[in-house]
């Protein structure tokens, strides 16, 4: 089942910083981009936009933050259609250590909600311990995630 409780944490870091490499200065291409605000040391409030095409997002004014470090608590609610519901807690940590860069790093913190649904397969009906009477079933996942991230601002 860990691979559900994955999907929290998986948006998030796709959404977030995700894993593939892009140019450092790349802006986001504005599509599929996902827009949120987080609480930067230092910074404020920042409005932050990622294309999850790297591990660079970019504030308002155009800054990109390097994410270094990502870590975090998500929260999950699964609600299969027509049975039953599960909720599972997870932690997560992404990213180096940050050696290297001590004294540079800004931490900010980050709190996303988000609603997703999805089709049962056969496996994840396995991976559940659920019948197959739920093979094509609708699954709402509702999940919180709340964070920190280990971040370096080019040029600061």
């Amino acid at each position: 089942m860990r691979w559900i409780v994955a999907v929290a944490s998986g948006v998030l870091a796709v959404m977030f910083f995700a894993a593939a490499a892009a140019p450092a200065g790349a802006a986001p291409n504005n599509q599929n981009t996902e827009t949120f605000e987080v609480k930067c040391d230092g910074l404020g409030k920042v409005t932050v936009s990622s294309n999850g095409e790297g591990d660079v997002v970019f504030s308002a004014d155009g800054q990109p933050l390097v994410a270094k470090v990502i870590s975090g608590t998500s929260k999950a609610t699964l609600s299969v259609e027509d049975g039953p519901t599960f909720r599972f807690t997870e932690t997560f940590e992404e990213g180096s250590s940050g050696t290297g860069f001590e004294g540079q790093l800004i931490e900010c913190s980050f709190k996303l909600t988000f609603t997703e649904e999805f089709t049962l397969t056969k496996h994840e009906v396995e991976e559940l311990g659920l019948g197959d009477e739920f093979i094509g079933a609708t699954v709402t996942v509702s999940a919180t995630v709340k964070g920190t991230a280990q971040v370096l601002a080019p040029g600061s």
